[in-house]
């Protein structure tokens, strides 16, 4: 079993009880309350620790050149009271991400990810299990649309110069203690 983290880029974040994925793909998720999901595109090094650690997704080109998009899961409903619910999810400065007050992770934001790399039993295989997300720089979901926020320069019309995106731009301090 390897506990490993994971650096990269979130896509369609639904790690939250409120949001979560509630039937998968032709309802494959309906017998456990659904999953908590989040696809990352990974550079080639985060790649690299996660097929090392035992990770069988071989994930899939980003078609924008970023790297390679894997998607990690964690059942919502399980018999176990340690391996199901929602991931723990926390905001740049370590504290606890409420979705009430903070809302969803938008597409685009930096996240660190733990991940936990154990042998299946039952499927003589590997399972890959989301254990915690911390969100390094926040890209503010746009609900209306259901894009994430803006691009990361927008032009101001008015001035004519370019105006910064609603980045959240706090910076990980360390990767020795990611959460």
């Amino acid at each position: 079993m390897a506990k490993i983290t994971v650096t990269g880029i979130a896509q369609w974040a639904k790690v939250f009880e409120e949001n979560r994925d509630l039937e998968g793909y032709q309802g494959q998720w309906q017998d456990t309350d659904g999953r908590c999901t989040i696809e990352m595109i990974l550079d080639e090094d985060n790649e690299a620790r996660i097929k090392n650690a035992g990770c069988m997704s071989s994930g899939k080109d980003d078609p924008e050149g970023r790297g390679r998009a894997f998607k990690f899961t964690r059942k919502f409903d399980t018999p176990n009271d340690w391996d199901g619910g929602a991931p723990a999810v926390y905001k740049p400065d370590g504290s606890a991400w409420s979705f009430e007050s903070n809302g969803p992770i938008g597409n685009g934001s930096e996240v660190l990810v733990e991940l936990d790399i154990y042998k299946n039993k039952q499927y003589s295989s590997y399972t890959t299990r989301l254990e915690r997300v911390k969100v390094v720089k926040l890209v503010s979901y746009d609900g209306e649309s259901g894009v994430s926020g803006p691009d990361p320069f927008t032009k101001d019309i008015t001035s004519g110069h370019v105006a910064a995106a609603k980045v959240a731009e706090t910076e990980l301090v360390s990767e020795d203690i990611p959460f």
